[in-house]
């Protein structure tokens, strides 16, 4: 088996003292570049501008996305949902 097929993925690491280069994070995590530009917009995200790249802090990354849980057992593998951060109750 190929040992980077999606069936073998190893869960992601983060460092919380870590930084991570745009590129890397969204390689580590499987992002798109949209996934990441709306975490930024909405302000769930935090960065830094370093020349014409941005740099994340692995505790913002962790942080980012224990808010981006999706908790309700009725939404499945769907993955965060539109007003990703807010957590939704199971109710």
């Amino acid at each position: 088996m190929n040992p980077n097929s999606d069936s073998e993925r190893r869960p992601a690491r983060i460092d919380p003292d870590g930084i991570y280069p745009e590129g890397d994070l969204r390689l580590l995590l499987h992002l798109s570049e949209q996934d990441l530009r709306r975490a930024r917009k909405s302000g769930l995200l935090p960065f830094v501008r370093q020349g014409r790249g941005r740099l994340y802090l692995g505790k913002w990354i962790i942080d980012w996305l224990e808010a981006s849980a999706v908790t309700s057992t009725t939404e499945g593998d769907a993955g965060p949902v539109e007003g990703a951060g807010e957590v939704r109750d199971a109710r």
